[in-house]
């Protein structure tokens, strides 16, 4: 895993392997007796079909919270609650593309990974927390 940013010591990097990583080795077949666990147990709920369009798209982005993080495109929770309805429409298309056909935005594909600190100046791999920020 060469995933280590630059600021952050070696030792970091092994407790954050650690945690994201400790799966990596385990071969497919380890996972058969929970798939079949949830084949016997869980039992398929219809989900009702949700359409997405301008008008929600602006109403979750008032919902989200006032400091929510812009995004590495730069479009903050207030760019979209002040967009144009052309805008919101176009951004609902990708979503209804994506429903359609499964093709996404590249832009929507890669993210980045990112430690937050869960408190002032935060030190240990504890003390942080890992978000992914979609481009």
């Amino acid at each position: 895993m060469t995933c280590r940013p630059f600021w952050k010591p070696f030792h970091d990097h092994d407790q954050w392997k650690l945690r994201w990583c400790r799966h990596d080795g385990l071969p497919f077949t380890h996972w058969q007796q929970l798939l079949d666990f949830a084949q016997r147990v869980i039992n398929p709920t219809p989900v009702p079909h949700l359409v997405i369009d301008d008008t929600l798209l602006q109403a979750e982005a008032a919902r989200k919270k006032r400091t929510a993080a812009t995004g590495l495109d730069g479009v903050s929770r207030q760019d979209l609650i002040q967009a144009d309805v052309c805008t919101l429409k176009s951004l609902a298309k990708v979503f209804q593309r994506a429903e359609t056909d499964g093709v996404w935005p590249t832009q929507l594909l890669a993210g980045k990974v990112h430690s937050l600190a869960k408190v002032e100046n935060a030190a240990t791999v504890s003390q942080h927390r890992p978000i992914t920020i979609f481009r």
